[in-house]
C-alpha cells in the first residue's frame, strides 16, 4: 500500500525560472541605449541623404521642363526680363504690372518667374490661376519644391498675419538672365528717347556686376557657352528679412516687386540687399543638404549635382564649388570686380569657361 501511495502523489514542481537582477535589466538597457546613439545618425543621414536626391531629382525635372520650353520658343530661357519678361518692360521705368496692357503675359508671376511658364507649358495654360497669390504659392509645390525646406513665408496680401504659405525653395540665377552690355546700351538709348524719365537706373547697374557677360549675351541656349557647367535653378529662397529672420512675400504689393525667384548667384559676396541676400545672411535656409553646406544644383543640360561650400583658415572666406562664378554666368563672362566674389583671388579680366 505505501507503494501504491507513492506512485500516485503528486508531481514536485519545478521551481520557476528566476527573474532578471536589476543589474542584468540595467544592463539590457544601457546595450539598447548604445545602439540607438550609434544608429540614429546613421538613420538621419539616410533619410537626409534620401531627401538630397529627391531635391537632385525635382531639380533635374524642372531643367527638362526648361529644356522642352527652350525647344518650343526659339532658344529662349523661362524667366528673363528679355524673354518671358517681356511685357514688364513695357513701359520706360521698367516698372509696368498692368494685365490690360496688349500682349501681356498674365502667367507670369514678375518678370523673373521662371516657374509659371514651365508649369503652363506642362499642366496647359487653363490650369494655372490668374490670381497673383496663387501664381506664387504655384511655385512652391510639386517638383519646385526641395523636401529638405520646411521654411514658411508669410502669405502675399497678408501682412505679418497668421496666413502662411511654404516659402520658395528653388531660385534662378539672376547672372544667367541679365543680358549683355550691348543690350543695355540698346536701352539706354531707347529710354533717353522718353522725357523726364527717371526710374532708369536698373540700366546703368551693368558696369557694377561683378562678372560682365559677353557684350552680345542674351538668355538663350545657343549663347550659355557650356551648358553642362551652367546652373538653371539651385537651393535658395527669397524675401529673408535679416532683421526678424523670417520669410515674407508681403513686399509683393508693391506693383514694381521683382525677383520673386532669381537670386544673386552664390558666388558674390557681401551682405548688403543686391549681394547675396539668398546665400550669405539665409545661408542656413539656403545651404540645406550634407552638413548644411551644400545646395543642390540644376544644369541647362538636365543633370543636377550639389555644390559644396568649404573654408579656409578664415572661417569668414568661402572657397568650393558652391561660390565658383564659373557656374552662374555665360561662357566668355569676364571677371569685373573680383573684390565683390567669395572667390576674390581670381584675377580681374579672368574669363570664365
Amino acid at each position: 500500500m505505501v507503494a501504491d501511495a507513492g506512485r500516485h502523489a503528486p508531481p514536485v514542481r519545478r521551481s520557476a525560472v528566476p527573474g532578471m537582477s536589476l543589474l542584468e535589466m540595467l544592463v539590457v538597457v544601457a546595450v539598447i541605449a548604445l545602439l540607438i546613439c550609434i544608429l540614429l545618425p546613421s538613420l538621419q543621414r539616410a533619410r537626409a541623404q534620401g531627401r538630397a536626391v529627391v531635391c537632385a531629382v525635382n531639380l533635374g525635372s524642372t531643367c527638362r521642363a526648361e529644356n522642352v520650353y527652350q525647344a518650343e520658343n526659339q532658344d529662349w530661357i523661362p524667366g528673363s526680363a528679355w524673354t518671358t519678361g517681356y511685357w514688364f518692360l513695357t513701359s520706360p521705368d521698367g516698372a509696368t504690372w498692368d494685365v490690360s496692357l496688349p500682349g501681356f503675359n498674365r502667367f507670369a508671376v514678375n518678370m523673373w518667374d521662371y516657374v509659371t511658364p514651365l508649369r503652363a507649358g506642362t499642366l496647359g495654360r487653363q490650369a494655372i490661376s490668374t490670381h497673383r497669390s496663387d501664381l506664387i504659392v504655384n511655385m512652391t509645390g510639386s517638383i519646385y519644391s526641395c523636401p529638405s525646406s520646411n521654411e514658411e513665408a508669410f502669405k502675399y496680401g497678408e501682412g505679418q498675419g497668421p496666413a502662411k504659405i511654404k516659402a520658395v525653395s528653388q531660385m534662378t540665377m539672376m547672372s544667367i538672365m541679365t543680358a549683355g552690355p550691348a543690350k543695355y546700351d540698346e536701352v539706354r538709348r531707347d529710354l533717353a528717347s522718353y522725357p523726364g524719365v527717371t526710374k532708369a537706373g536698373w540700366v546703368a547697374q551693368y558696369k557694377g556686376f561683378s562678372v560682365a557677360a559677353p557684350p552680345g549675351y542674351m538668355p538663350r541656349h545657343s549663347r550659355l557657352g557650356r551648358e553642362q557647367l551652367k546652373v538653371f535653378v539651385a537651393d535658395g529662397l527669397r524675401y529673408f528679412d535679416e532683421n526678424t529672420r523670417v520669410i515674407t512675400y508681403n513686399s509683393l504689393t508693391n506693383r514694381d516687386a521683382k525677383l520673386m525667384s532669381c537670386a544673386t548667384p552664390p558666388s558674390t559676396g557681401g551682405t548688403a540687399f543686391e549681394y547675396g541676400r539668398e546665400y550669405n545672411l539665409a545661408r542656413e535656409f539656403s545651404y540645406r543638404h550634407g552638413h548644411r553646406d551644400r545646395i543642390q544644383a540644376g544644369f541647362f543640360d538636365g543633370h543636377a549635382e550639389g555644390l559644396s561650400l568649404g573654408t579656409d583658415r578664415d572661417p569668414t572666406h568661402f572657397t568650393g564649388k558652391a561660390v565658383h562664378p564659373q557656374y552662374y554666368y555665360p561662357s566668355g563672362s569676364v571677371v569685373n570686380i573680383p573684390s565683390q566674389l567669395h572667390l576674390d583671388d581670381i584675377p580681374k579680366g579672368t574669363i570664365l569657361p
